[in-house]
């Protein structure tokens, strides 16, 4: 049951920070790339927040980046 909650939450944090618009290829090899890049970043989001104490401006600086690199 903890694994169903954590993939739960994970996902709802991945929907949050990280809004799909559209896949970026028609393959499964590329849609798999693409959700391995939105795992990574976000780990590195979860990373950086435990790091830096302002949670908020740097989770806003880091997102505007990922949004700002994938178009």
């Amino acid at each position: 049951m903890h694994l169903c909650v954590a993939s739960h939450n994970l996902f709802k944090q991945l929907k949050q920070n990280f809004p799909l618009r559209y896949f970026y290829g028609e393959s499964a090899n590329a849609i798999k790339i693409q959700i391995w890049v939105t795992l990574i970043a976000n780990l590195l989001l979860m990373v950086m927040q435990k790091l830096f104490v302002h949670h908020s401006s740097v989770s806003s600086v880091f997102l505007a980046w990922i949004i700002h690199a994938a178009s």
